[in-house]
């Protein structure tokens, strides 16, 4: 598998003067996936760390370690 997504629980970073707690995403993407997942990923980076909105997942930290990429994302509520 290329990529792996985990669930962390962390302070709410959207509203910082709240001491509510949000669930993060953690997408890593290992050194082993493709030539073009890897550029996907970089566009991806590139593109969330660009724009701001509220229907949009917001894109906090990104970090390569080791030739695998770690995402630090935020999870939306979704409204039926």
């Amino acid at each position: 598998m290329y990529c792996n997504i985990v669930f962390t629980l962390r302070p709410n970073s959207r509203d910082p003067s709240t001491s509510e707690e949000s669930i993060e995403a953690l997408k890593i993407v290992s050194k082993e996936s493709s030539a073009e997942m890897q550029e996907f990923i970089e566009a991806e980076i590139e593109i969330l760390s660009a724009i701001r909105h509220e229907n949009i997942v917001e894109l906090r930290h990104s970090q390569q370690i080791d030739g695998a990429w770690y995402m630090r994302m935020e999870i939306l509520e979704v409204w039926a």
